[in-house]
């Protein structure tokens, strides 16, 4: 959580992916040729469970834009907004926007950081609900990810929604 704090962070916008997640997924069939630390995984499977990953759902909680680390390009520092795409509300995706995971089944797949349940209540009035994933093993790349989007979206003035920022540690261990 260090990583987050440091980038001034509150802590009610912290949240840990449960292991559950990976479990989601394999109840609707899509764990077949998994490999969490490959771009090159086949099938939808690989676009949901990239370390680093940015996505919008709109007030209905459909997922509107998709991001993830494989297609931001760059090095040695990943290019997030390379083709302006978070110079927008919701940013250009990407990744083409799927249906497998609405934020209502996201909120089902995340805690607080006491590991209590998130209350959908809480998203509920909300444009847009960001869900950035950032994990501790990709240090620098995560730090300026959270730092970009919480200077685009979260400054209050862009974006009419909150932002949820997930770690996801557990997925790749």
């Amino acid at each position: 959580m260090d990583i987050a704090f440091s980038q001034g962070i509150d802590s009610n916008e912290l949240f840990f992916l449960k292991d559950s997640y990976i479990k989601y997924f394999d109840s609707i069939g899509l764990l077949y040729g998994y490999n969490p630390e490959s771009c090159i995984t086949a099938g939808p499977i690989k676009e949901h469970t990239q370390p680093l990953q940015i996505l919008f759902f709109n007030r209905e909680g459909k997922l509107v834009s998709f991001l993830n680390n494989c297609y931001a390009g760059g090095f040695p520092n990943l290019k997030w907004n390379r083709d302006h795409n978070l110079d927008t509300v919701p940013a250009k995706s990407t990744v083409p926007p799927d249906s497998l995971l609405t934020l209502h089944q996201l909120v089902d797949l995340i805690s607080d950081l006491n590991g209590n349940a998130v209350d959908p209540r809480s998203l509920a009035d909300n444009d847009y609900t960001v869900a950035v994933f950032w994990m501790t093993g990709f240090g620098r790349q995560s730090k300026r990810l959270i730092r970009m989007v919480n200077e685009k979206y979260n400054s209050g003035n862009v974006l009419t929604g909150r932002v949820l920022f997930i770690n996801d540690d557990g997925l790749f261990h």
